[in-house]
């Protein structure tokens, strides 16, 4: 990506946050709609972060090579 281009994209979400505080301190009643997205969307990112943890524990073990050089979990693994 271009360096213009990552500063429009932070521009572009910073301006959606803005838009979404702006909008939920303006409807108030018209926020309390969207509750069950909320809840959806908290509940698909939560589910998204295991996945993500053990991905990045065994990159990072796959990434030493010898399993050995992890101590003494290593030890009790080999």
């Amino acid at each position: 990506m271009t360096e213009s281009r990552q500063n429009h994209l932070t521009l572009w979400i910073g301006g959606a946050i803005v838009a979404a505080v702006g909008t939920a301190l303006a409807f108030t009643h018209l926020a309390m709609e969207f509750h069950i997205g909320g809840e959806v969307f908290l509940r698909l990112l939560k589910m998204m972060v295991v996945p993500l943890v053990v991905v990045s524990v065994m990159s990072g073990i796959l990434g030493l090579g010898d399993v050995r050089r992890l101590g003494r979990a290593g030890r009790s693994a080999g």
